[in-house]
């Protein structure tokens, strides 16, 4: 069985992508790992491929709409938006 959601890093990693985002950004925060996930799953094209994928990535941007605008409060510890409901 192939996975729906691969991601694209090769020997970088998370925490290589990680580095790369903070220096675009100019910023040393902690980068969301909902924009790490969605990001790790872009091809050369940047462009997601696969229904399921799409479809994931719209409920997340959905989610951090949602959240940012107050309508969604969230109880939960973590800044993981990639396990609901997906």
């Amino acid at each position: 069985m192939q996975n729906i959601y691969p991601h694209r890093l090769s020997r970088k990693g998370y925490a290589g992508l990680a580095e790369t985002i903070k220096h675009e950004l100019s910023d040393d925060k902690e980068v969301d790992r909902d924009i790490l996930w969605k990001r790790a799953r872009l091809n050369k094209e940047d462009e997601y491929e696969g229904k399921e994928l799409v479809e994931t990535v719209y409920k997340i941007d959905d989610y951090i709409r949602k959240k940012t605008e107050g309508v969604l409060k969230s109880n939960r510890a973590t800044k993981d938006s990639t396990t609901l409901g997906t």
